[in-house]
């Protein structure tokens, strides 16, 4: 079951133009920073008595609250993108509609 009840049943109650600015907040953030930003908000959402109530603005706040490991440790990712040359991605295409759209640039 999900802890955060407005987010059941493929339901949302942010619009896709939030969704797109939380895509933007948090786009060079890690898996597990992501994770821990929606923890913090959940913790943070109980203690002021909302238990599973995690607003938009929430996420917005948290994202400010630190700085990402791309932007921390840029060299030591670099260095492990150049050594990730023969790597097969992981999940499948993202054909959603927050898919990047691939554009030629000179075509």
């Amino acid at each position: 079951m999900l802890p955060f009840k407005a987010f059941r049943d493929n339901n949302s109650p942010w619009s896709d133009d939030q969704w797109r600015r939380l895509l933007a907040e948090y786009r060079i953030c890690s898996p597990a920073e992501i994770g821990n930003a929606v923890r913090r908000c959940a913790e943070e959402a109980f203690y002021q008595g909302r238990p599973g109530e995690i607003e938009f603005e929430d996420l917005l706040k948290q994202r400010q609250e630190f700085t990402p490991s791309m932007e921390r440790e840029s060299e030591q990712i670099q260095a492990i993108r150049n050594q990730a040359i023969y790597a097969k991605p992981v999940g499948s295409l993202d054909v959603s509609r927050f898919a990047y759209q691939h554009r030629e640039l000179f075509g």
